[in-house]
């Protein structure tokens, strides 16, 4: 909730900040099992979890995901911890064991319009 009432009043120039400031730290806090993938199809819901195909930021590999005990939609970003293992269907799955948390699905748009307005300011 606390998200949302941040963007409440604040003007589109500030949202921007704000979404590329997050997209910042999530990017920061990546390391050798903690990842930050966007979600792009959820295939299926279950009730120990959801399966989707994730995208990883920075290499851009696409691949399946388990996502132990949550359930998460298409377009979000998730810094999450995990491991490649054996999938049912001959194929490698993410397991992701904890969501650390979870960022708008519009966080990579509006920190890209951020980006582009800098630029304008500095001439560049």
């Amino acid at each position: 909730m606390a998200g949302v009432i941040d963007w409440i009043g604040s003007t589109w120039a500030e949202r921007d900040a704000k979404a590329a400031a997050r997209l910042s730290q999530a990017r920061r806090e990546e390391s050798r099992n903690r990842r930050l993938v966007k979600v792009r199809r959820v295939d299926r819901v279950a009730h120990n979890g959801t399966m989707a195909w994730i995208q990883f930021d920075g290499s851009g590999d696409v691949m399946d995901a388990w996502f132990w005990n949550t359930r998460i939609s298409r377009g979000q970003i998730a810094v999450v911890d995990g491991s490649v293992g054996r999938g049912t269907r001959s194929r490698d799955v993410y397991y992701i064991s904890t969501v650390a948390y979870v960022l708008p699905r519009n966080t990579y748009r509006l920190a890209r319009r951020h980006e582009r307005r800098v630029r304008r300011q500095v001439g560049g």
